[in-house]
């Protein structure tokens, strides 16, 4: 840098753990001249409130094995995110639902692929998909046999 000359100089700050505000510092800059060693210069920093995007999102359901026609309860779940987080699912049979608790009846038997997407204001994460197996309810009756 020439004498008398300016350099831009850019500050990075992290503002994780920040609340929104207005923060106040002084940015010392040290430099080899030796009638201005230091220089003190006094800095704003804003910061406004920013969208966390959903990470870690996963789900799980009960019963593991539904028979048709049983409710099946699916609990969505994220590891970060700002709220509002939306979670869509897509039960594999041709019905979907919202909430972050879904409740589903399979009317049929057969394998499902269960897909759940959270979405808040800034991003939208698809779960891993999980499979399903929905069978027939069957009932077991005693066989009473009668000698004659």
């Amino acid at each position: 840098m020439v004498p008398g000359g300016l350099t831009a100089v850019t500050v990075v700050v992290n503002t994780a753990g920040m609340g929104e505000g207005i923060y106040t510092a002084t940015l010392r800059i040290d430099s080899d001249d030796p009638a201005e060693p230091s220089l003190a210069v006094p800095v704003t920093l804003t910061v406004t409130p920013g969208c966390v995007p959903v990470a870690g999102a996963s789900f799980s359901f009960a019963p593991g094995q539904p028979s048709v026609s049983q409710t099946v309860t699916f609990s969505g779940t994220v590891t970060a995110g700002d709220t509002p987080i939306v979670y869509t699912w897509n039960f594999g049979d041709e019905t979907n639902s919202t909430g972050q608790v879904a409740y589903h009846a399979y009317q049929n038997n057969g394998t499902y692929q269960v897909i759940m997407t959270a979405t808040n204001a800034c991003s939208e994460v698809t779960a891993p998909p999980q499979t399903i197996t929905v069978g027939v309810h069957q009932i077991y009756l005693p066989m009473v046999l009668k000698n004659r």
